[in-house]
């Protein structure tokens, strides 16, 4: 039993330097939607999109993740509010091309894997109102970049632009956690003054325990 509590207590050590490390990670990132523009059932009525990126700079995820834009929208219409243009289009792509910041993902399978969301977007436009609705907003994927580098992007917002009246600008937005996971491939074996540690310690305290039991015998 003494050997067996010894053995386990220097596998627990041991274990020790297997542990791994998630950490925030860093990126540059830039996007694409199609179509652009989105047609509507009266020409002259559109919606226009206006794709994204980082322009080089590293965008920091955070403990818990960062949001980025991955489009804005304007619409264009000279449609009349009682008879606006309609919107129906099915399939619309966004596209995400991200890449980790930390060279040691340079190279590796993932980092030319792009993450890429289909939705639809249907609602109606004209020159004063807007109304659309999309399927985009709920979507999620994850990507390994090598190297233990994970990127998971959820696409968590979607605003309607305004009448082409305004100025008001649309975004559809994502939430993107990075992590870094490190593991040690070999677990680290206790060194002998450890062990010679832990053995002292079994000895000391089975003594311990053989004294207390004289003492009720008495």
């Amino acid at each position: 039993m003494k050997m067996r509590n010894l053995t386990a207590m220097a596998a627990s050590i041991g274990l020790l330097g297997a542990a791994s490390i998630a950490q925030a990670q860093s990126f540059t990132f830039s996007t694409s939607f199609n179509p652009n523009p989105i047609t509507t059932s009266q020409a002259g009525s559109q919606i226009n999109v206006f794709n994204t990126s980082s322009n080089g700079n590293a965008v920091y995820a955070g403990g818990s993740g960062t949001d980025i834009v991955l489009a804005n929208f304007t619409t264009t219409s000279d449609a009349d509010a009682s008879s606006p243009a309609f919107v129906n289009s099915p399939f619309n792509t966004v596209t995400l091309s991200l890449q980790p910041t930390n060279s040691s993902a340079i190279g590796t399978a993932g980092a030319g894997t792009p993450f890429s969301f289909t939705g639809s977007l249907t609602g109606q436009i004209s020159s004063t109102s807007v109304f659309l609705r999309n399927s985009f907003v709920g979507q999620t994927q994850t990507i390994n970049y090598g190297n233990g580098q994970i990127f998971t992007v959820m696409i968590n917002s979607f605003t309607t632009p305004g009448p082409s009246s305004q100025t008001v600008r649309g975004s559809l937005t994502a939430h993107v956690i990075g992590s870094s996971q490190t593991i040690n491939a070999a677990p680290m074996t206790p060194e002998p003054g450890t062990l010679a540690l832990l053995v002292g310690l079994s000895i000391s305290g089975s003594a311990a325990i053989l004294r207390r039991r004289r003492t009720v015998k008495k």
